[in-house]
């Protein structure tokens, strides 16, 4: 049983949950419960969530769906049992190929894209042809790299010469939100992982993030993650202890936290 802000529901061979990263999410009723485990962030420092998410179909399982009204960080969907099972060896591959020295990132990289490209084509995603604008990329890169930094429109339309409005429409057509509504995702969850890697108070977890006023920062994140910064830290500690967390973020283990999984018989 997977359990998260949108309700609980049984899982099936097949089935694949979506997260972006600080979404709370659990397990219940695990016995024999296999779970297949792809975490995306490990590989932030060599490929950026922007060069992913370039592809039509990749844009729309990593951030859309899972970052969409409702969804509180959390996509939960299905492929065929059989490709669960390729998307299992995919991914026992790609973690040999990061535990060899040196490391080939090129192969890596090249692993990455295979396994996601096997999971996109049997979602039944729309696909198209249309590359991500310079102009998206450039803006969600100064967003992700300085969320903190009080943004306006503006100053990120004059950042890339065009009108306000149209660079409005442009981000919102390539990533499902405005400009302003992507940054507060991004600050959420940076916020999310702060509040659970770290000991800070939650006012200066807000702080760092770009939110500096405690109330302004508990309303804008329970908006995006479904729960109070106070209650998203509980929840994860309260569960840590339950919950098996592997030292390599690629793993098949009996129950565990995942970013991008999908289950197997």
């Amino acid at each position: 049983m997977h359990v998260c802000e949108q309700g609980r529901k049984e899982l099936h061979p097949g089935d694949m949950v979506v997260l972006r990263p600080g979404a709370w999410h659990a397990y219940e009723r695990c016995k024999g419960l296999m779970l297949t485990n792809l975490s995306i962030a490990r590989f932030a420092v060599s490929v950026s969530e922007g060069a992913l998410t370039t592809y039509p179909s990749l844009r729309e399982l990593l951030w859309t769906r899972p970052s969409a009204a409702g969804g509180h960080g959390v996509h939960v969907t299905s492929i065929p049992a059989s490709t669960a099972n390729d998307i299992s060896d995919l991914v026992l591959e790609l973690r040999e190929t990061l535990e060899q020295q040196p490391a080939n990132g090129v192969l890596i990289m090249g692993r990455l894209l295979t396994v996601l490209g096997v999971l996109v084509a049997d979602l039944n995603t729309p696909m198209d042809s249309t590359l991500h604008h310079r102009a998206v990329n450039t803006v969600v890169t100064a967003l992700v790299e300085s969320p903190e930094y009080h943004w306006s429109l503006n100053e990120l339309a004059n950042r890339v010469s065009l009108s306000p409005s149209y660079l409005s429409r442009l981000v919102r057509d390539h990533t499902g939100a405005a400009p302003l509504q992507l940054l507060a995702q991004i600050r959420a969850e940076r916020a999310a992982a702060l509040l659970i890697q770290t000991e800070e108070a939650v006012a200066k977890v807000g702080a760092r993030v770009g939110w500096s006023d405690p109330a302004y920062f508990s309303r804008r994140f329970k908006e995006v993650l479904g729960v109070s910064p106070s209650e998203h830290r509980r929840r994860f500690r309260s569960t840590a202890g339950s919950i098996e967390v592997p030292d390599t973020s690629i793993a098949s283990t009996r129950v565990q936290p995942i970013e991008v999984g999908s289950t197997s018989k």
